[in-house]
């Protein structure tokens, strides 16, 4: 079960730290974010399913994915958390679009030495970067 959503800087979120339920309901006005925080979702489950430059091309490579409060150069950053586990992308824009060596991370009490968090099986704190 997903524990807490931590988004900065993606569509019309600025920075937003929710702890989640065993049920969340999201309600309010047109442009409160809703939307949003349900696609922050969806793009972390296409990141983590065919990879982040697929899910960013799939949203026209990041056009219009930065919050436009943003200061130039500041990076997207979404992160989930489970009871295990934290999967987070962070990526930077340049030139309007998604930069091509986005970062990854993926951290798993007990999938690496003892309890350290792991990185797919790599050393704790690794950003996992490529195409």
């Amino acid at each position: 079960m997903l524990r807490r959503v931590h988004v900065q800087n993606f569509r019309s979120l600025a920075d937003l730290s929710l702890d989640l339920g065993p049920l969340t309901v999201l309600f309010g006005p047109n442009g409160a974010g809703k939307s949003s925080l349900l696609d922050t979702l969806w793009f972390l489950r296409d990141c983590a399913a065919r990879g982040v430059e697929v899910a960013s091309s799939e949203r026209s490579h990041g056009i219009g994915l930065r919050w436009d409060g943003a200061e130039e150069g500041a990076p997207i950053s979404v992160a989930v958390e489970a009871e295990r586990a934290r999967y987070e992308v962070r990526v930077a824009l340049s030139a309007g679009r998604i930069d091509p060596f986005p970062g990854e991370r993926l951290r798993s009490p007990g999938a690496g030495r003892g309890s350290d968090p792991a990185v797919h099986g790599e050393q704790p704190g690794l950003v996992l970067r490529g195409r």
